[in-house]
């Protein structure tokens, strides 16, 4: 009986549906830094070399625009949205340790990554990091998370399923006693001057 000389396939590829730091090459974003941990290099040549890594949490700040996908450096040509992206992983040791000190703290630090060349590929000497927001920036950063808490404040909350589905007209109108005080709330951009949430 023949057999054939390879029967085996090579497991698949799947695209990657995290982004990575590539992704927000260019943006504004706000970087809270969640941990700090020790893993496996497994790009090393060196066997047991590690890494350090730090997981963040990512929000844009420039726009709500999706943002590409990578995989092992090359768009895929698909995009995810946001404006929020959680369990971001970033391992370049100048963004690691740009990162680090802010790791658990609840610290978002603002800024633009990108290499420190723009634009250009990253390596030895062009590392990934942060570049420090602009005043500019920084006002338009607290302006979008103003807006962004005025509109989560804003929205009604769902009504359960074991609610009528309609009340008596005496029943849908509140005494002066039963109606309920909305919180005030400032207006974006009315913060004081001098108080930024960012880093």
């Amino acid at each position: 009986m023949s057999t054939p000389a390879n029967p085996f396939a090579a497991p698949a590829i799947p695209p990657s549906t995290f982004p990575t730091v590539e992704s927000f090459r260019g943006r504004l974003v706000a970087v809270t830094p969640v941990a700090v941990d020790t893993v496996p290099d497994n790009f090393s040549q060196v066997a047991g070399a590690t890494k350090t890594r730090v997981t963040a949490n990512v929000t844009l700040m420039d726009s709500d625009q999706p943002v590409p996908l990578f995989k092992n450096r090359a768009a895929t040509g698909n995009t995810m949205a946001g404006p929020e992206f959680p369990k971001v992983w970033f391992e370049g040791s100048y963004l690691v340790e740009q990162l680090r000190p802010y790791a658990g703290t609840g610290q978002m630090v603002l800024g633009v990554i990108d290499t420190r060349t723009p634009g250009t590929q990253a390596v030895k000497g062009n590392p990934w990091g942060m570049t420090a927001a602009t005043p500019e920036q920084t006002a338009h950063a607290v302006q979008v998370l103003n807006t962004r808490a005025l509109g989560a404040a804003a929205a009604p909350a769902p009504v359960p399923s074991s609610q009528p589905a309609a009340l008596s007209p005496a029943a849908a109108v509140p005494s002066p006693a039963q109606t309920p005080t909305v919180p005030t709330v400032p207006a974006p951009g009315s913060a004081p001057a001098g108080v930024n949430p960012f880093l």
